[in-house]
């Protein structure tokens, strides 16, 4: 039975959370899903075990899901990453949304280092967790940290710690997007301005430079930097300031930059300004992860790449409440794939 699950959930197009909600006639899918999910199901003539038989469910865990804590890691409080992570901010609120839809409630929970988690963390029952923050590498989380995360499913960005499911966004993708689109906007000289202090930023800045340079561009190197992140995770504005003119200062003209997050946006261009070179006039720029409110004062406004993460948030709330009741099902990552918005197409 899980093997035709999940081959129905394949030909729907959909994720094995979504094809429970309408098996169950739940709510938590569009309308246009649900339709196309039953035809599929009514072609392949797919009939569900009554839920007490089925594999790997226990009756007292079936269709309970009423509390859920979502541990925010790396920050210290809800102020601080309102403020400076807007993107996980956007992605905690979508989640708590679909949480009350569904009937249950949600707890934040902040962890700065997991190796040393507040005793808070391990008071209160739990029905399930969400994972989300700047996840640290390559220390190791505490075996007692990981046996009370559980089942925990990770987002919005990261493939999980090796524990859990995860939802996220294909950070090859995002990469290629961006490096595709600075090319095909006659960029061929570029730089990239961002993190690389945790993998899936490491993994997405790779992949946007074999691109471009597989597309017949040159990339121009700027200093190795781990963070751009201060010690009260605001953006190191004097960082930034530092790599734009060691860019401008190199023997190859640069005339694209990739800004790996939107959140370094308003220094580059204010940076660029200052150094008499004109944002998408002289230098032409991409960001990523869609965070509109740093586009606020920009001018013109750049193009960027949609890293979806209000819709992964609510996917991942349909993963954990699917998790709760195919407990013993195997791990797997929902990996769904970013978007361009180009300028002033933005939300």
């Amino acid at each position: 039975m899980p093997r035709i699950f999940a081959e129905a959930a394949r030909l729907a197009g959909v994720s094995r959370a979504a094809l429970s909600f309408v098996i169950n006639k739940k709510p938590g899918v569009s309308e246009a899903t649900r339709r196309r999910v039953e035809e599929v199901l009514a072609k392949i003539d797919y009939r569900p075990a009554p839920l007490a038989k089925r594999r790997g469910v226990r009756k007292s865990v079936v269709g309970r899901l009423r509390r859920v804590g979502i541990l925010i890691v790396g920050y210290r409080s809800q102020m601080q990453m309102k403020e400076h992570a807007k993107v996980f901010w956007s992605a905690i609120s979508a989640a708590v949304d679909e949480i009350r839809r569904l009937g249950a409630t949600a707890e934040l929970l902040f962890l700065d280092d997991p190796e040393n988690p507040p005793t808070a963390l391990f008071t209160g029952t739990y029905e399930g967790w969400l994972g989300i923050g700047l996840m640290p590498e390559p220390k190791p989380w505490p075996m007692e940290l990981r046996e009370r995360l559980n089942p925990v499913v990770w987002m919005p960005c990261s493939a999980g710690l090796g524990w859990g499911d995860a939802v996220g966004i294909n950070q090859e993708a995002t990469g290629t997007l961006a490096a595709k689109y600075l090319y095909d906007c006659g960029v061929r000289t570029a730089a990239v301005i961002g993190l690389l202090n945790t993998r899936p930023i490491r993994t997405r800045t790779d992949s946007f430079v074999q691109r471009f340079q597989q597309l017949g561009g040159d990339i121009v190197p700027v200093r190795p930097l781990r963070s751009f992140y201060t010690r009260a995770r605001t953006p190191d504005q004097l960082t930034v300031d530092l790599v734009v003119d060691d860019m401008l200062a190199a023997k190859k003209h640069t005339d694209g930059i990739f800004v790996s997050s939107d959140c370094f946006l308003p220094e580059v261009y204010q940076e660029l300004k200052r150094c008499g070179k004109k944002p998408e006039v002289d230098i032409r720029i991409i960001g990523c992860s869609n965070e509109r409110e740093y586009f606020r004062d920009l001018f013109p406004k750049p193009a960027t790449i949609d890293i979806r993460a209000e819709e992964i948030a609510v996917r991942a709330v349909q993963q954990l409440w699917w998790r709760r009741q195919n407990p013993e099902g195997e791990r797997f990552a929902i990996i769904l794939e970013p978007r361009l918005v180009l300028p002033g197409n933005g939300k």
